[in-house]
């Protein structure tokens, strides 16, 4: 008797023997009784637009999971073209991502959660049909060190390099490391970007050649290590209540003819006026 279905169940050997009805029933079950809540592994993926995908709605996925025939042993099952549960759920509002796959599996004997690269998840089957497995959450891996070491209000997250990390003060950051392989390293050569925002609402922008730094007080520190361009479409104007300073090499006032006019009276003008004039040109170029 083969001990296969159709619908991806494998059959414990010892429900082979000369249990014929007792296997036929359990298989039953498994198609059109199928109530538990399982634990497998992602195995393969199928895009929307693969000819494959049966829903053509959204990313399918193959799960094999370990589930326990009473107390007749346990085996692994396949389910395929499992639907996934998304964000929200809407026409305008939703949130959709991508599984990752099972790529390699150390041990060569049946798949178990460690020792392989796949999203573990938890599957329930619609009307209780083998055949109609939706993904409706995942588990922690086992060869993933847990960020969370305490019940205080925290969250902690990565997608694909981009990692997202909120304190139970409140402070949180988003760190930019660049597309990674199935087991978190980056595959090229992105550079680190950071952006964060203390508790106390003061931030700060870092990447290898720019920091922005943004404080609770109003002060505002831009550094970086190479060129820096600031164009202004229109007017553009800089007033500062206190001293501002310019230190270069070289200040080019570049155009036919430029000015730097003050808001300091000239007293000798002043005189011929008899009155403080403003707006008097100190500096000319291009003359």
């Amino acid at each position: 008797m083969d001990n296969i279905f159709d619908n991806g169940t494998v059959l414990p050997s010892g429900l082979l023997g000369n249990h014929g009805s007792e296997s036929s029933i359990a298989a039953f079950n498994r198609s059109y009784r199928n109530t538990g809540l399982k634990a497998g592994i992602i195995t393969k993926s199928y895009a929307a637009s693969d000819p494959a995908n049966q829903n053509g709605l959204c990313t399918e996925y193959d799960v094999v999971t370990f589930e326990q025939f009473e107390n007749k042993g346990s085996t692994s099952i396949l389910y395929r073209n499992c639907l996934s549960t998304q964000g929200f759920g809407g026409l305008a509002d939703y949130l959709e991502f991508t599984l990752r796959p099972k790529t390699f599996q150390n041990n060569k004997g049946s798949p178990t959660f460690s020792d392989q690269d796949g999203a573990i998840v938890l599957i329930q089957c619609l009307d209780n049909v083998g055949d109609k497995a939706i993904v409706t959450g995942t588990l922690i891996h086992p060869d993933r060190t847990t960020n969370i070491t305490s019940t205080a209000p925290q969250l902690s997250g990565e997608y694909n390099g981009v990692n997202i990390e909120i304190a139970n003060d409140g402070s949180c950051s988003l760190t930019f490391r660049g597309a990674t392989d199935s087991k978190g390293n980056p595959v090229g050569s992105a550079e680190k970007t950071v952006f964060q925002i203390q508790s106390d609402g003061s931030y700060q922008f870092t990447n290898a050649g720019v920091t922005i730094t943004g404080s609770k007080s109003g002060a505002l520190t831009i550094n970086t290590t190479s060129d820096t361009t600031i164009n202004a479409g229109g007017q553009c104007s800089i007033t500062s209540s206190g001293k501002t300073s310019i230190m270069a090499s070289e200040v080019n006032l570049n155009g036919n003819q430029a000015e730097i006019l003050t808001n300091i009276s000239d007293p000798v003008v002043d005189s011929i006026y008899g009155f403080p004039t403003k707006g008097f040109s100190s500096v000319k170029t291009g003359i």
